[in-house]
This record gives C-alpha cells, structure tokens and sequence, in this order.
C-alpha cells in the first residue's frame, strides 16, 4: 500500500499543476491587509458558491473525499476520512456520518444557512468518531487522561495547556492532519464572519459575529500553529479542486497558506502582494527563508537528526531510521503515507517547516509469519490480521455457510495451543479496523456483521463489535446487544453468534518473526555479511570491521563482541564450511564502530569503480597460502565494475594509489588464540618455534611449520620465513 500511496502522490501532483485558480480569482484581495483582506476574501468565496442540499451532500461525496482515483465519483468509493484511520465505502451508510467541523450550535443549529452544507465544512466520517468529537471546540488533549479517546486520526477528551475556551473538552487531531482542519476552520471563519455566531444567550460559541477576528483570539492563534507546522498536503489541493468545481468557490488557506498569516499572524500590518504571493507557499514577498526538516521514525527507531535548508533549499539526509520487521521505504509528510513522498538523498525546495515521517513495508525476507494466540486487550491492533479459532477441536473459522455461520477449517497448533505456523486453505482472514468498544473485522468478502442470534453476514446488520479480554479468555460481542457473542458450537461445528452460552473462542493475531539471516563459511574459514537491521552473533562465530593499518598496506580487522549494529558490513571468522545464523535484536548494541572501510547493500547492486576509488572482496590465494581482500571477480582492476551480492560485504577504499590487494591483520593478538594442548612457549628458539602452532597473520592455524615465505605468527611473535 504505501508504494502505491507514493505512486498516487505523484498523480495527484500532476493534476494539481493543471487546475491551479485562474489569474483573476484573488484579484480583489490584492493590497489590502488583516480585516480588509479577510473581508475580501469572504465575498470572493460566497460569489459563485452554490452549496448542496444537506441530504444531498451523500450523492456528491464520492467525487471529491474518495481514497483512490480509480474510484472518483462512485458510489462505493472508499472514503477519505479525516476522523479516523477506518476505511469504509460510501455505500456503508451506518458506518459514517456527515460532521460540521464548526459545530453547527455554534450559531444555533440554523438549516437555512450555507455553513449548514458547506462541503469544505461539513465532510465524512467514522460515526463512532464523529460522536467521540460531538460538538466540541479545537484543542490540546490531555492524553494521559483515562477520559481521553483516539479515534485513529484525532483525540478528544479533556483540554489541556488552557485550551478550549469555555469547553472543558476538546477535539485534537493527529500532527500530520491539523493543518487540514486548521484551514477548514480559518475558511468557515472568512467565509462565514456575517451569520449569527452565538447569537442567542445560550448559545456557547467560540466564533463571534464580526469581520475581524471571528474567532476568539487563543483559537485562531491555535489555528495559525496548526496551519503552519502542517503544510498543505497534495491531497488537499485536490479536494479544493474538486470542490470548486462542485460548489463553485475555493478554500483560499490552501491556494495561499500565506493569507494566514496576514489576517492573523506575524504579517497582519502589511498589505498582501498577490503578485509576489505563491500557490501552496508560505513564502513572503518572493523571498525564500530558512525552514526546519523534522525526522519522525512513525513506528521505528533512531530517526534521523532535523535539518535546517538554505534559501528554501534542502539536501536530504541518507541517514535512515530502524524498525524490526520492517524496511524503509521513503518519507512522506503524513504518517500512513497519503501525503507528499520525500527520497533520501534527493534535493527540495521547501515553503515551510515540514515533519517527514518515515514510510515502512514489512520484511518477510528471512522472517517466519506466525498466528500468535491474543491473550490480552493490549494486542488488538488496528490494521493487524487475525483469525477466529476454537483452539480445544483444532480449528479456525473458514468461509460463511448460506444459513449465515462460518465453516470449520482443521489446523494444526503448537502444543501449548499458542502459536499456529501455517494457515490451511479456506481459513478466513479478518483485518481488525475501528476502535475499542467498535472493532471490525474486515475479510476479503467484506465487513464481518451479524443480524440476528446465530447469524452472520458480510456487509449487512451491526458491523461493529465490542471485544474484551478477561484472565486471558475473549468475548466477542455484537453491538447490538440482542444479538449475542460470537462463540463456536461444539455439537454442532460451526462459528457464530449466540444468546445462549456455548464455547468462546480465540483470537490469533499474525506477527512476523525476527529476521535472521544464514551465512556459511567458506573452506578457508571466512565469510562476509551485511543486513539492514541489528543481529546477534551466534556462538563459534567471530566478526570483524576492517580499517586499513596506517601504512595502508593491509587491512586492520577490529572485534566486534554481542551484537553488530544495523547497517553494518562485517567479516566473520568460523569453523570451515559451517553455517551460522545471525538473528534480529531489539536489543541496543554497545559495539563501537568507528571508521569501518566495509560496506554492503541489501539487494544485488551494479558497482561502478572510478579512479578514486576502489572495491575489494575477501579471498584466499592459494599461491601463497593467505587470505586477503582481493579485487572482485569480474574486475581486472580495483577500480572495474562489478555487481555486489546482496548482503555481502566489500571492502571500499577510496584511495587513488591503492594497492591492488591488502593481507589481514587483528589490532588485537587476543583474537588469536593459543589452544590448550601446546605448551606455553616463551621464547623464540628455532627448537621452540618448531614445536609451537603457527599461524598466519589472519589468524588459521597451520597443521605444520610453514615452508612458504611470507609473515606467520608463533609464540605471540611475527615470523618472516624469506624462503
């Protein structure tokens, strides 16, 4: 999914360029400022605005808040849901609502009114979450409050840092979506300023009948941090499209988010220049300043450290973050990817701080998928897979009968009934979506509902479903109460819900293993390897990162002990021709690694070598009995091209006048051990140094005294034999 966000993103930033406002759109709010600007504004919105009626909203939804493009403008699209992270079709009318995201009370619940209809204002959502939000104003939620709710993009609950006015609870939306709504309150604040806020005395209101501000002064300064931490997004000039050419009139915040600031912010006593003004910019008068990048690891670790630009002007870093079981994609201005996609490495142009955060896609490569017995509230998570299974006869639940209960699949459990490895054909496979106190369960036949006592269905009756956990056992209940708890029928085999008490069943959650990943030493004891997340080191294996010794004429091979970092290119030293397995590790690894001249790729990568710089691999020379890095196969010289194995490691030398080849040296002589059946010799007498093993200087030992010339090690001492 999140390739296909990226791909999106740029689709969607093709066909913005194509129906930017026409030159003449803005005319009239050119150099006027604060409430002069505003007001201008409010009647360039209201002329050609021809708002739906509120029971028609329905019918013109799907050609502007649609998920995918392929389904703009029918009636099953999937919706864009500001509210929450549920994804729904507009043809599930219990499952969304239609919510003014300016409470209507606010000006007395009048119908008459445009603000009443506004599809700017008044857009999809989640049921169960627009009545979390109810008629609450903008604020900071107190998140540690056992009051507090996430509806999967926003937070309500108590207010927090003074927020709220009057309210003592407010709604919050996730970082990545408060500009969204910042600018959607600004509009309905400038298009709206004439009606009747709060009107009537007991009407609570934190907007006020009047041009300038409208909105009661720590709202908007909320609004305005909102707005400009947040910036548009491609998504949102593609509904202001889409709406203008529905409702005749556009959102003014995001052509230029700049106004903004001259209504309420930093530029209120200076005029608005419209020709010096940019699309989607919050640049001034033509002039670039220097904004904030912020990396946000959105699930991982070790995010990289913020970058300032320059002139507007950004490099990206290459530094990437780390999440087990996953590998990073890219970055993007929204946490499920719907936003812009940012690359590593690649140069922007930036019109405003920007938190990017990084983009994942799970791993299976070397990792096991496992279905892990759910024991706890705690492991019910949104978007994760799950079967239904009734561990006590060996079963999981299959496809649906016609009379409206799922089928039994066997399947084979571990035998403390915690983990099943394999699925068997005709298991069915629910995603888990909604909240708690609302789940669904979402197979590829639809949303999983029941009508009845001992009914089920996909797509039909309540499709929400409270699940709760006590002492480790499950109980899967309808929201409608009447019609029970999803339970498995011993006498007759089947899953569905009943009144009446039969078996409860489990819940299996899928989960990917931690990764691992098998090298196998060659006959001269060696192998290299190079993994993108952090691996323990098995036993009867050692590793190594290599610098190059100051005389630049061998390489300088360093321990590693417990743990190699991600990222990390190493050699590892072992039994001959013996495999050894390096599993993931959540654990934080205390090995330094400074300097390392090794490096690695995760997949097969075309190398190209250049006078500068050079390419090495671990080798064996037979000729003269060492081991050593050697020029790649394939390349007549350091500096050829040659294609790198995946997760192998080469030395990269990036030295003009490197040697064609480096020997290996330890920095440490305790890397070479003396075994226990030879004595401790202590001097270096030819009688001594026949008698003692020998080794060569990358630590294999000899079965003999060497004959070949070359540098040995015996007795803790180099060796030169000449000839």
């Amino acid at each position: 999914m999140k390739h296909t966000f990226s791909f999106l993103a740029a689709l969607l930033l093709a066909t913005t360029i194509l129906a930017q406002p026409s030159a003449d759109y803005y005319k009239s709010a050119d150099n006027l400022k604060k409430e002069e600007l505003k007001k201008a504004l409010r009647l360039i919105v209201a002329k050609g605005r021809d708002v739906e009626r509120y029971t028609s909203l329905g019918n013109v939804y799907p050609d502007i808040y649609y998920l995918y493009d392929d389904q703009k403008g029918q009636a099953d699209a999937r919706v864009y849901d500001l509210f929450s992270d549920e994804v729904f079709s507009f043809t599930s009318t219990s499952m969304w609502n239609k919510e003014h995201v300016i409470p209507k009370s606010w000006w007395g619940n009048s119908t008459s009114i445009d603000a009443y209809s506004d599809i700017f204002s008044v857009i999809p959502s989640l049921s169960t979450a627009n009545s979390n939000k109810s008629n609450y104003p903008p604020g900071i939620v107190d998140k540690k409050s056992d009051k507090a709710k996430d509806s999967g993009r926003q937070w309500t609950g108590p207010a927090t840092n003074g927020t709220g006015g009057s309210y003592s609870n407010v709604w919050e939306p996730y970082d990545d979506y408060k500009g969204d709504f910042a600018r959607i309150v600004m509009y309905v604040a400038t298009a709206y300023a004439d009606i009747e806020w709060g009107s009537n005395v007991n009407v609570v209101s934190e907007f006020n009948k009047e041009e300038w501000p409208t909105m009661n002064p720590w709202l908007y300064k909320l609004m305005l941090s909102w707005h400009n931490a947040d910036p548009v997004s491609e998504k949102e000039k593609k509904i202001n499209n889409d709406a203008f050419d529905i409702q005749g009139n556009r959102n003014p915040f995001i052509d230029y988010p700049i106004l903004a600031d001259y209504i309420w912010g930093d530029y209120m006593d200076q005029t608005f220049n419209l020709s010096s003004a940019t699309l989607y910019s919050h640049t001034v008068g033509g002039e670039t300043g220097v904004f904030t990048v912020t990396y946000d690891a959105n699930g991982g670790s070790d995010a990289p450290a913020a970058q300032h630009s320059q002139n507007a002007q950004v490099t990206l870093t290459t530094a990437k973050p780390y999440r087990p079981g996953y590998v990073f994609t890219s970055w993007n201005t929204r946490t499920d990817g719907r936003g812009q996609s940012y690359f590593p490495g690649q140069t922007y142009t930036l019109v405003a701080n920007i938190t990017l955060y990084a983009q994942w896609a799970e791993n299976g490569e070397n990792s096991d998928k496992l279905w892990v017995l759910v024991t706890s509230n705690d492991e019910l998570v949104a978007g994760d897979n799950y079967v239904i299974a009734y561990s006590t006869a060996n079963v999981i639940a299959g496809g649906l009968a016609k009379n409206g209960y799922l089928e039994t699949v066997a399947t084979t459990f571990s035998s403390d009934k915690k983990t099943i490895e394999t699925l068997p054909e005709g298991a069915a496979t629910f995603t888990l979506g909604g909240t708690s106190g609302a789940w669904t369960l979402t197979c590829d036949n639809g949303v999983l509902g029941t009508t009845a006592a001992k009914k089920l269905a996909y797509g039909s009756g309540t499709t929400t479903w409270d699940i709760s956990y006590a002492d480790g056992v499950p109980t899967i209940a309808s929201t409608n109460n009447s019609y029970g708890n999803l339970q498995y029928n011993e006498g007759s085999p089947r899953f569905t819900t009943y009144t009446s008490k039969q078996k409860p069943v489990q819940l299996y959650r899928q989960i990917e293993s931690a990764r691992h990943f098998t090298v196998t030493t060659t006959s001269f004891n060696y192998a290299t390897l190079y993994v993108d997340y952090p691996v323990t080191i098995p036993d009867g294996a050692e590793v190594f990162f290599a610098t190059l010794t100051e005389s630049k004429d061998a390489v300088l091979l360093h321990p590693i002990d417990g743990i190699i970092p991600a990222q990390t290119a190493v050699v590892v030293r072992g039994e001959a021709t013996t495999p050894y397995t390096f599993n993931e590790t959540d654990e934080t690894s205390s090995a330094v690694v400074t300097g390392n001249l090794l490096v690695g790729y995760s997949s097969d990568t075309a190398i190209t070598g250049s006078t500068d710089v050079g390419y090495y691999a671990v080798n064996y020379q037979a000729s003269d009995g060492i081991v050593g890095f050697f020029a790649p196969k394939g390349a007549s010289t350091p500096n050829g091209s040659f294609t790198a194995v995946a997760h192998k490691a080469y030395l990269k030398v990036e030295d003009a006048d490197a040697a064609p080849s480096f020997s290996l040296r330890f920095d440490d002589a305790t890397s070479i051990n003396r075994d226990s059946e030879f004595p401790d010799y202590s001097d270096c007498s030819e009688e001594s140094n026949a008698s003692a093993p020998w080794y060569t200087l990358d630590g294999r030992k000899l079965n003999e005294r060497p004959t070949r010339r070359g540098i040995y090690i015996v007795n803790g001492h180099k060796v030169i034999i000449k000839q």
